[in-house]
């Protein structure tokens, strides 16, 4: 069931009025039963892989605490072999469903190309339909495990607690991947604490309107400009593929972000807090805090359990340059099984190590020539990195590595910037009134994202501190701006959320 769907705005409000109206004892489970109708409407039979998953990770915390509780000579062995096995498991499933097509195709291309054989039937692989949401709840369960074995967190020994945690609807599927730490403790006081907060619940109202505004109104309808660009780049010049690839820039961020913004929402609405998932990404000054801010839930997943176990930077500057390429490396694979995707991570890995190789002489070219790092220098740094970034994204887009080596090279050896101006390109894809449409919303999307990099707050902080009428002026604003300019139906262009695929 996708957020932006008929189906999710009639099972939204009914989730949430049988949960405050349901005894506080039945409560969780009432949430966990919405919670598996959720992901079972996408397709039932895959709500076996997330019981599997489940009650793995549930089994190994169990496991874990049973061996604290009787320490052996050997109890250490015992406890890493609950945690390996845990993680094979879990990544055995994952391996099976989201790269098994991707490693026999690869298989096959060896056996034809060095050994000269022929290829073996592999349509079962090609023909293996990847479950939504499969790298995120297996991410968030394994988590568990580890913080367990490492004594972050006690084991959790209701059931329901734990399924809850693994399976709770608003960012089941495309996060952000929550921490025991976090989420489970909150699930744990379901049963005591208190509803009915009138401003948790405006304010998880305001975001997951906020989150639709990003998704419906600025990402889908951009999609009608970035789509046809780069599923024909041949029939255009540089300038098409420039703005398609701003475009797409702008489009993931509003369409993910969008997406975590209506779970944190969703999940505010019901008392419950979800970490923030995205912090003004594209108000970065270099590569390095791009990567705090975007998708902090999987960047701050892969530094604390890949990143830091393989050494982080207390180490070498070798071995740092390492760590961080093959966590950005994971990062690309973690995206899909593809040659553009472990590119697009290895682009990020190697700015990364520019990053670091380089900050030195960025402090020292400062010192010496003086230069006041005032708004002007700010914003120098900021269009650096945006340009930098959205490069990098023409691969995450592309159809292929291929196909993006081939944009890339038609950006520079196809200047139409003096043709695009005169005839007004973009009407090849999109009538003026979308473009109206989109500078219009993408023009509050820069004034709400500038607050939050100045203030600090997300949009519904600030409303909340306006007198009431300006916060009604703009809640009307924002849900009127929807009904009327979103892609939304049957009838117009619309997309899945594009971390759905992941």
């Amino acid at each position: 069931m996708s957020f932006n769907s008929g189906k999710f705005l009639i099972f939204f409000p009914c989730a949430v009025i049988i949960y405050y109206l349901l005894p506080k004892k039945v409560r969780k489970i009432w949430l966990l039963m919405c919670s598996y109708y959720f992901y079972m409407a996408w397709n039932p039979k895959y709500i076996v892989l997330l019981l599997s998953t489940t009650l793995v990770t549930y089994a190994s915390g169990i496991g874990l605490s049973y061996l604290d509780n009787n320490k052996e000579k050997t109890t250490q062995i015992k406890r890493k072999a609950v945690v390996a096995l845990s993680v094979v498991i879990n990544l055995s499933m994952l391996i099976y469903f989201k790269y098994m097509g991707f490693f026999m195709t690869s298989v096959n291309r060896v056996i034809t190309s060095v050994f000269n054989g022929s290829p073996m039937n592999i349509d079962w692989a090609l023909n293996i339909v990847l479950p939504v949401g499969i790298s995120f709840f297996i991410f968030q369960a394994l988590s568990y495990t580890i913080d367990v074995y490492r004594g972050n967190v006690k084991a959790e020994k209701n059931i329901i607690n734990y399924a809850l945690f693994v399976s709770f609807f608003p960012q089941l599927v495309a996060g952000p991947i929550e921490r025991s730490g976090n989420l489970l403790s909150q699930i744990r006081d379901i049963s005591i604490k208190k509803l009915g907060n009138y401003e948790g619940i405006i304010r998880g109202l305001i975001l997951m309107l906020w989150g639709f505004f990003m998704k419906v109104v600025i990402a889908d309808r951009i999609s009608m400009i970035t789509d046809p660009v780069f599923d024909e780049y041949e029939k255009y010049g540089s300038s098409m593929l420039i703005l398609a690839a701003v475009g797409f820039t702008i489009q993931i961020y509003c369409d993910f972000a969008g997406y975590s913004m209506i779970a944190i929402g969703a999940a505010k609405v019901m008392g419950i807090k979800l970490m923030e998932n995205f912090d003004t990404p594209y108000f970065s000054g270099n590569i390095r805090e791009f990567w705090t801010k975007w998708h902090i839930s999987l960047s701050s997943w892969l530094r604390d359990y890949l990143y830091f176990p393989l050494g982080g930077s207390r180490c070498s500057k070798g071995r740092t340059y390492f760590n961080l390429m093959v966590t950005f490396l994971i990062s690309g694979l973690w995206h899909g099984a593809a040659a553009k995707y472990v590119v697009w991570g290895g682009i990020h890995g190697v700015l990364q190590i520019i990053s670091r190789a380089f900050m030195h002489v960025r402090e020292q070219f400062i010192k010496k020539f003086n230069v006041k790092q005032g708004f002007i220098f700010t914003a120098i740094e900021i269009i650096v990195n945006f340009i930098v970034v959205t490069f990098a994204w023409i691969f995450f887009r592309a159809g292929s590595f291929k196909q993006a080596i081939d944009i890339i090279i038609n950006i520079f050896m196809k200047p139409d910037i003096r043709q695009f101006i005169n005839e007004k390109g973009f009407t090849a894809v999109a009538s003026q009134r979308d473009i109206m449409i989109i500078v219009a919303a993408g023009t509050v999307l820069f004034v709400v994202d500038l607050l939050k990099k100045i203030k600090g707050k997300t949009i519904d902080m600030l409303l909340m501190e306006t007198v009431y009428p300006i916060r009604a002026a703009v809640i009307i604003f924002l849900f009127f701006f929807i009904i009327i300019f979103g892609q939304y139906g049957e009838d117009v262009y619309t997309q899945p959320f594009v971390y759905f695929q992941f």
